[in-house]
């Protein structure tokens, strides 16, 4: 009896001979071709293991096209196996596993599941190997990057600002009456405008110094001393120092600095007055005459006002005080001012390692080595096969 798919025992490697020829009369996308997407139905880490300990390393064609040493690939991995005059091509993506199989029969859905589930059952048969694929792994830890997550919530907020029209000023409240429904339409977007503002501005304030500090953070994490690693009470003993004495101590407790901060030098004088105004901010610190923005008279229970203006527009008009957007944004820009001072402390090859990890969302850990990376490129490469069929 010819042998098909489904006697996984009698699977191998495609000869580079009959990969060829395939590849060049197109069999994988012909009539008897049928593409199934795994779908969280095996690991795809077990399922590469379970490959590798039992074929090798992966030896598609597509492994040719592969950037060596670079996670910045379409497909990772990718298996070409026949039995018989069937062949299955598995291919390791960035979104997904995908199967392509070139049969006599097309494979239906219910085919499909049970060639995994087959598959699946396999992996017993081949434990030892697989577990010794699996050893010889790097195991990483993917985390979140605090500094590139404030970054972009600085990014975002400053561009949303930048979009709202703060030179609208409240309708003309003569004669509402003659036009009542332009009135309301002006008056409702100014106090939009100026509910959005506030909001924008509020927590961009709040968010300058924690941006600030953070990357000095990410400073000490990324090039701290292997004896300051080493020692969590040295460690965690330099987190918690005073920022202006943590940024000092730089170059004293870390890598790469060529040149020492000096609290003499203008960026830092702006960043130490900006974590100086943090309290305030941070703390929600109540000064009334600080924070005042109208002046009001009673007689008795009657309000008396210096001008004329509802006060709902008076109150309104003052939502921005104190978190004006030209000195919000003058925060953020002494915040971005003070960590280029800082990079331009560094030296040339560590700056680029820390600019690339800094913007990096998800750098990867690993526990066993205390060795920071960035696993993979600041963009995700992904297809789709719109001409393919299922059947």
């Amino acid at each position: 009896m010819t042998p098909t798919l489904k006697d996984i025992n009698t699977w191998e490697l495609i000869c580079p001979r009959r990969a060829l020829f395939e590849l060049k009369e197109k069999k994988m996308a012909g009539e008897n071709s049928s593409l199934f997407v795994n779908g969280g139905r095996l690991s795809p880490l077990s399922l590469y293991c379970y490959l590798k300990g039992r074929f090798g390393p992966p030896n598609g064609f597509q492994m040719a096209l592969k950037k060596e040493k670079d996670s910045d690939n379409l497909i990772h991995w990718h298996y070409h196996i026949v039995s018989g005059p069937e062949s299955l091509q598995i291919f390791g993506m960035n979104a997904r596993v995908e199967f392509w199989s070139n049969t006599q029969k097309v494979h239906s859905d219910n085919d499909w599941e049970e060639l995994l589930e087959t598959i699946k059952s396999d992996y017993k048969n081949w434990g030892s190997k697989i577990s010794e694929v699996r050893k010889s792994l790097e195991h990483w830890n993917l985390f979140i990057n605090p500094f590139a997550r404030l970054k972009n919530i600085v990014d975002q907020g400053r561009s949303r600002l930048s979009d709202i029209d703060l030179t609208l000023t409240p309708p003309e409240r003569t004669n509402p009456e003659k036009h009542p429904e332009k009135f309301k339409e002006e008056l409702e977007q100014y106090t939009k405008n100026i509910h959005e503002a506030a909001f924008l501005c509020t927590n961009l304030r709040m968010v300058a110094p924690v941006y600030a500090e953070s990357f000095v953070n990410l400073l000490i994490f990324l090039l701290a001393k292997q004896e300051i690693k080493d020692d969590d009470r040295l460690y965690q003993d330099l987190v918690r120092k005073q920022i202006d004495v943590r940024v000092k101590s730089l170059p004293l407790y870390c890598q790469g600095f060529i040149d020492s901060p000096s609290g003499n030098d203008e960026p830092f004088k702006e960043f130490l007055r900006l974590m100086n105004r943090r309290n305030d901010v941070l703390h929600g610190n109540v000064d009334p005459m600080s924070l005042k923005f109208d002046e009001v008279w009673f007689d008795e229970y009657t309000p008396l006002f210096k001008d004329d203006k509802p006060f709902a527009e008076r109150a309104t008009y003052h939502l921005l005080k104190h978190i004006e957007p030209s000195e919000v944004i003058a925060d953020i820009d002494v915040v971005e001012s003070f960590i280029e001072y800082l990079l331009a402390r560094l030296s040339p090859g560590v700056r680029e390692q820390v600019e690339r990890l800094s913007e990096d969302f998800y750098p990867g850990w690993r526990e066993d080595t205390k060795r920071v990376g960035a696993l993979f490129p600041g963009h995700v490469l992904d297809m789709t096969y719109d001409t393919c069929r299922r059947k």
